[in-house]
């Protein structure tokens, strides 16, 4: 699913703060049809939803290609609060089938995500 965000909000310090009025959220996986090669893959995460209002609220992993999965991942922990970017990056992703597959895996609240960058190597 995706939402819009309506109310104000400023997520400081980052290069394009528009990305983070829109969420998706409640999804499994996310499929790129991309060439064979190495890419680097950038998330973006910031805790906007006025739901979430501390540690452990929102809890889930994610995987990018099958790498070893990131666990109990909690943005607001990460980040030290709500309306805070932060990022993960993987570099050297191989895709080997056309594919490039993030997935995601509830554990608390449903996954979310603001923005994905995929760079080619």
């Amino acid at each position: 699913m995706t939402v819009e965000r309506a109310e104000e909000f400023e997520v400081p310090n980052v290069a394009f703060p528009q990305i983070f009025r829109t969420e998706r959220y409640s999804m499994s996986a996310y499929e790129f049809n991309l060439p064979n090669g190495k890419y680097t893959v950038r998330l973006h995460f910031a805790e906007c939803f006025t739901g979430i209002t501390g540690v452990g609220q929102r809890v889930y992993s994610f995987a990018v290609q099958g790498q070893e999965p990131e666990k109990d991942f909690d943005i607001y922990k990460e980040a030290g609060g709500p309306y805070k970017a932060i990022q993960r990056e993987y570099k050297g992703v191989a895709v080997t089938d056309g594919k490039l597959r993030i997935t995601f895996t509830p554990n608390i609240e449903n996954p979310a995500i603001n923005g994905i960058e995929i760079f080619a190597e």
